[in-house]
């Protein structure tokens, strides 16, 4: 079929071989220029302003498939001010929620650069100018199409314009049609995991930031860390921090990734409005830190990612998860010498079994910096959670179940993580070979560490005993590095259980304890827990402390509980609670006000500082000396937490 030109007068019309129309203004070079109506034989339509053949001004773009931007355009992209809505977003619960803290209708509505949402607020008047703009240039194709004529125009010009346009638009719906489009299922080096992160906070500026560690890789790599809160940068009272850390052995890959795509993924559904994502990102400091060992990822890389050891140390060749202060070794001896000291235990290392390395130096300045409630670190090579302990009380090599004093606690939190995988819990399914793979099907998919095998120096259990936080192992498949073509499927099959995790830094109590006389937040107090579910009476023999303005996190499972607040200086203080964990609900909250005492007793001693002193790392020259903050200059250092 010929090009057909259509009749025009003051504006022209143009029909094109594919069945697009253009009715509107032209330039004197042939180009769509001013009030303008262009409908895509894909059934894009867009009315409003042009200016040398691109969208340029105020106007409305209606994509095929029902999504639309209504707004500022400036040379052919979405850039000003104006609002998108996504072609489902009325299947979206929630509203967005501006600066001013108001709501409006589940869509994107603020500032644009370059197709990209920067910044949320109100823009009523932009959007009724763009909508009567469009309503203006829609009257163009409605006098033309009512047969007004005017003479005929070349039509090779027009037919490259044309082209152009639908060049623009099909990147348009690339870029908008879902965000997770721009994310891509693939082995990210580690320039580009740099570069996911940062796409990642452009989106989501208001609710993300990425920061690094105090120290970088061996081969000088930064590790990178990507946070998401209302208020990226501050710890924000009652609201509990997490963590996830993947890739510590090099060569376990599938973390590394799904860390990413979780980052991805958090963005997105929190500007779609989502609401459990919503919440949880309101209600929760999330931090993501997806590779801990970016050289031995290298390594493993350039060597073919399918060797079972190579890649797995840093370039120092030392297995990290080794490398971590041994604090089992000290409570178990505390245990047996009836020492009431079950928490906090830096502070009692001597000696080193070999020097830290510098990833296990950043992660332990992090741990000791933020007041982490939960956590987990991910690895490859089986299909089981671990919890702890790690380390066997007996020495015995395996098959020595090395139980914590929040053992129920930990089942649980495996658990969750197991039953929302989509198969790790399943009694059916195949292990990965050897006779303790085949067994954690039938134990719903989890394990006690040092029931599989025991370790020194690991993570795991140095977050649990020397800081507030609740770690957990999460080993995610056989397969170490996993081929690209099979990581969209495993995101799959884990993503639910990624965000239901996340969810379990809200079960237990919070609270803050403060002085009855000042009314301010006591720091360093130390909260202690008694089971009294159906009549038992479990003094829980690991305590935890509060931190910054008194605010505290206890995580527990559902049952009956006598908690006790107590710090020097004070009279304690009891109160019974009933513990339920309603699902995606916060704490139960639970206060204390402490009275100061006429004659101080002496319940706990108080660290301080957390930092690591000169029994462990002589680069400080004492234990007084404040570890540079993974924080911004200007931002304060948070306070030392106590030690029992």
């Amino acid at each position: 079929m010929e090009d057909e030109i259509l009749p025009s007068v003051a504006s022209g019309g143009y029909r094109y071989e594919d069945g697009s129309v253009y009715v509107g203004m032209w330039s004197n070079e042939g180009k769509r220029h001013g009030e303008g109506h262009i409908r895509f034989s894909d059934g894009t339509r867009y009315d409003g302003s042009f200016e040398n053949g691109l969208f340029h001004g105020l106007g409305v773009l209606i994509f095929a498939d029902g999504a639309k931007y209504e707004g500022e355009f400036y040379q052919g992209w979405f850039h000003g001010y104006g609002v998108f809505w996504r072609a489902d977003s009325m299947r979206h619960e929630g509203l967005t929620t501006f600066d001013d803290d108001t709501n409006g209708f589940p869509r994107n509505e603020g500032f644009f650069q370059d197709c990209q949402l920067k910044k949320l607020m109100k823009c009523p008047e932009i959007v009724e100018m763009a909508q009567k703009m469009a309503f203006m240039a829609r009257q163009q194709f409605i006098r033309t199409d009512a047969g007004v004529v005017t003479s005929s125009r070349q039509t090779e010009p027009f037919h490259s314009i044309h082209k152009e346009g639908m060049v623009q638009v099909a990147f348009f719906i690339l870029l908008l049609a879902a965000g997770t489009l721009q994310f891509e299922f693939k082995h990210h080096n580690n320039t580009e995991l740099l570069r996911v992160l940062q796409d990642v906070t452009r989106k989501c500026s208001n609710i993300s930031r990425i920061y690094t560690l105090s120290e970088n890789s061996v081969l000088g790599i930064p590790l990178y860390v990507i946070e998401f809160s209302a208020k990226p940068g501050h710890h924000e009272i009652l609201k509990p921090e997490f963590k996830y850390v993947a890739n510590m052995h090099g060569n376990e890959v599938l973390g590394r990734e799904l860390l990413l795509k979780l980052a991805d993924y958090l963005c997105d559904k929190y500007l779609e409005g989502d609401w459990r994502i919503k919440d949880l990102i309101e209600m929760t400091r999330i931090h993501l830190m997806p590779s801990m060992n970016p050289d031995g990822w290298q390594l493993a890389t350039d060597t073919g990612g399918q060797d079972y050891l190579v890649g797995r140390t840093n370039n120092n060749s030392i297995d990290l998860n080794r490398n971590f202060p041994n604090l089992d070794r000290i409570i178990f001896d505390n245990e047996e010498q009836r020492m009431d000291h079950n928490n906090h235990l830096l502070e009692q290392v001597t000696q080193l079994k070999e020097p830290l390395q510098p990833e296990t130096k950043a992660m332990i300045r992090l741990i000791m910096q933020i007041p982490f409630v939960l956590s987990a670190n991910i690895h490859g090579g089986d299909l089981v959670v671990n919890y702890p302990y790690d380390e066997s009380r007996s020495g015995r090599q395996k098959d020595d179940y090395a139980a914590t004093p929040d053992d129920e606690t930990f089942r649980q939190l495996a658990l969750a993580y197991a039953t929302h995988h989509a198969d790790m819990g399943n009694p059916k399914r195949r292990g990965c070979g050897d006779a303790d793979s085949n067994r954690f099907a039938t134990q719903g998919g989890i394990t006690n560490g040092a029931q599989w095998y025991s370790l020194q120096g690991g993570m795991q259990d140095f977050n649990y005993l020397s800081s507030n936080d609740f770690e957990i192992t999460l080993e995610l498949g056989c397969d170490k590095y996993p081929p690209k073509e099979v990581l969209e499927k495993e995101w799959q099959r884990n993503k639910e259980a990624l965000l239901n995790y996340m969810w379990q830094t809200h079960i237990g109590i919070k609270g803050i304890i403060y002085d009855t006389v000042t009314k301010q937040g006591i720091s360093n107090a130390v909260i202690h827990v008694k089971n009294i579910t159906n009549g038992r009476s479990n003094d829980i023999h690991h305590d935890i402390t509060s931190v910054y303005d008194g605010d505290y996190f206890r995580l527990l499972t559902p049952g009956t509980y006598k908690v006790t607040a107590f710090r020097d200086g004070y009279l304690p203080q009891t109160r019974l609670v009933t513990v339920i964990n309603k699902p995606y609900s916060q704490a139960e909250r639970l206060d204390f006000a402490l009275q100061p005492a006429p004659i101080q007793p002496s319940f706990i001693r108080i660290q301080d500082d957390n930092y690591i002193n000169t029994k462990i790392d002589e680069d400080f020259e004492n234990s007084r000396r404040q570890w540079p903050n993974y924080m911004d200059e200007s931002e304060s250092v948070p306070e030392p937490i106590a030690v029992q």
